[in-house]
């Protein structure tokens, strides 16, 4: 149960060339007309989406194939909203062994809600709090220079757009929420991402491209207005390239190098909708770090 679950929170951590124009007549007038390219449409919607400054959120998470997972796979949904000017949300999840609960994102930190029979085994505790920046320092990533990203915060897809690759393509016109969407297909390039990123960002995005060591495959869909509705990454966990101290770590806990594959859906929509954020009291948090330390000593006795 603790190596999947590590898993699924890599997951959350992980998750977010030259363009030209193709010209066709007008048949009216006879005017050249400039369409855009995949590329140009893909990127397009990493700025546009961002300029909303909030929407509703649905995502899915799903792991196949990881060693542990209870029926080779693993199912996390949810929903909720997020302020990115702010970079907080709260959603109301699906968790495998904790149900339906709650979480809050503010910043660099997730807060998730226990259900009442784990709270009791923890003092009481509510809730578990989870510091992406920490766990993200055991992959050799410093995501406190990334301003956009945490767990559940959709304008770290809208980055790993900006690496839309030359094999991007139109797969068609569809419908998502009853809105009328073009579909495209193709690759993220990391390096590609880390390049538009601003000169303090880099380097830390250049750490993400190295862990990937591949091209993310993507499926994404733009409404009329530019703005991402929903995007769909997959990763190959077995082609990570892990820091040597991470990787030591990792085969501490597991004999096997990891396996599997891990997929990531998020829908946006109601742009501009209002976003209430209500962090817990301290008293009812327990860090995640002391969790698994607990867990760590307990297999020690």
């Amino acid at each position: 149960m603790r190596r999947w679950s590590g898993v699924l929170m890599a997951g959350a951590l992980l998750l977010t060339g030259a363009c030209g124009s193709n010209s066709s007549d007008d048949g009216a007038t006879g005017t050249p007309v400039q369409r855009r390219t995949p590329v140009e449409a893909v990127l397009a919607s990493s700025s546009k989406t961002a300029e909303a400054k909030s929407s509703k959120v649905a995502f899915t998470l799903v792991t196949q194939g990881v060693p542990g997972a209870p029926g080779g796979s693993v199912t996390i949904t949810g929903e909720g909203a997020f302020d990115y000017a702010g970079r907080q949300g709260a959603f109301t999840t699906n968790v495998p062994v904790l149900g339906q609960t709650q979480a809050v994102s503010t910043g660099s930190t997730v807060y998730q809600k226990l259900p009442p029979q784990l709270a009791a085994g923890l003092g009481g505790k509510s809730w578990v709090k989870v510091d992406l920046s920490e766990l993200a320092k055991g992959a050799g990533i410093d995501f406190d220079s990334i301003s956009q990203a945490s767990s559940g915060d959709p304008t770290q897809a809208l980055q790993f757009l900006k690496g839309a690759g030359a094999d991007m393509v139109e797969v068609g016109k569809e419908q998502v929420r009853g809105e009328a969407v073009t579909h495209y297909r193709g690759t993220i390039d990391m390096n590609k991402a880390a390049a538009a990123a601003p000169p303090e960002q880099q380097q830390t995005y250049q750490k993400i491209a190295q862990l990937y060591g591949q091209p993310l495959p993507v499926e994404v869909w733009v409404d009329g207005e530019d703005r991402l509705r929903k995007a769909s990454y997959a990763v190959d966990l077995s082609k990570l390239n892990l820091p040597p101290q991470a990787a030591a770590k990792a085969e501490a806990a597991a004999a096997e190098k990891p396996t599997g594959t891990l997929s990531y859906t998020t829908e946006l929509f109601d742009f501009g909708t209002p976003v209430s954020v209500i962090v817990p009291p301290a008293d009812q948090v327990i860090d995640f770090a002391q969790l698994t330390a607990a867990a760590a000593g307990g297999r020690g006795r």
